[in-house]
């Protein structure tokens, strides 16, 4: 999803924005998740994800769309790896200010 893209998902009540991170990995990415738990990451022209190197600067470029909140997800890698357990997905909200 394009920067025009995310930009008017983020404007629709249906669309959440969030940060995600896997607990084992040293990137973020920002997008948004949908009513039905389908999630759509920022990319660039080329269609690549952009990663971000920290929160912060993930939150940085959050503010760049004039959010004010988002939601932080983290994924633990253990669900996708020892299979069985339930999904242990976290959610916390963010607050964002310059």
């Amino acid at each position: 999803m394009n920067h025009a893209h995310f930009a008017a998902l983020v404007e629709n009540p249906l669309y959440t924005p969030i940060v995600t991170h896997c607990s084992d990995a040293t990137h973020y990415f920002i997008g948004v998740i949908d009513n039905r738990g389908n999630h759509y990451l920022l990319a660039d022209d080329n269609g690549e994800q952009i990663s971000f190197a920290s929160l912060k600067q993930a939150q940085h470029s959050l503010l760049d769309f004039n959010l004010r909140a988002a939601f932080f997800e983290m994924h633990n890698p253990d669900t996708e790896m020892v299979g069985g357990f339930a999904d242990i997905t976290s959610y916390m909200p963010i607050y964002l200010s310059k």
